[in-house]
Formats: C-alpha cells, structure tokens, sequence
C-alpha cells in the first residue's frame, strides 16, 4: 500500500517455547540474569544454539539429571481393531 510505513524486519519466523520450572529456580535465574544485564530469553538460546550447533559436546546436567520420559500409552488400545471390516460393519 503507498505511503504506508513498513517496521523493521521481523527475520525468521519464530515459535513459541514454553516450560515449566520451579518459583525458587525461576527467581535465582532472573538473579542470575539481572545481575549479567542479560535477558533470560538470550541465555537460553544461546544454550539452544551452543547445543545445536554443536559447539557442546552434550547437554549441561545430562549425566546429572536422569528422569523418566512419560510414556503414553493409547487409552483405547485394548478395543481397537476388534470389529473387522466386512464382517461387524
């Protein structure tokens, strides 16, 4: 559209990344942050860059922090396929 203002470029399209931690692990790394006049957000991708990219060997805890990955298990599992096509329906 003529003569309207375009803002700066926005780069790539980003997403969203949402976790949980603790009020008391929250509060020391905002501390932490505040302390490095750096943002939270910026240590963290930095972090997510350093392991994607590579330039880490593994993640930072990795052998400290063993948890268990929930494993789901379909709900619906044990009826599923008992009617036959053809046969029941």
């Amino acid at each position: 559209m003529a003569g309207k203002k375009r803002g700066p470029d926005p780069g790539p399209p980003t997403k969203l990344f949402n976790i949980r931690i603790t009020v008391d692990l929250h509060k020391r790394f905002k501390t932490y942050c505040d302390r490095h006049d750096v943002s939270m957000a910026s240590v963290l991708l930095r972090y997510i860059e350093m392991l994607v990219n590579k330039d880490l060997e593994e993640p930072i805890g990795h052998q400290e922090v063993q948890r268990k990955k929930a494993e789901w298990k379909d709900p619906l599992d044990m009826i599923r396929n008992q009617y036959k096509e053809g046969k029941d329906f």
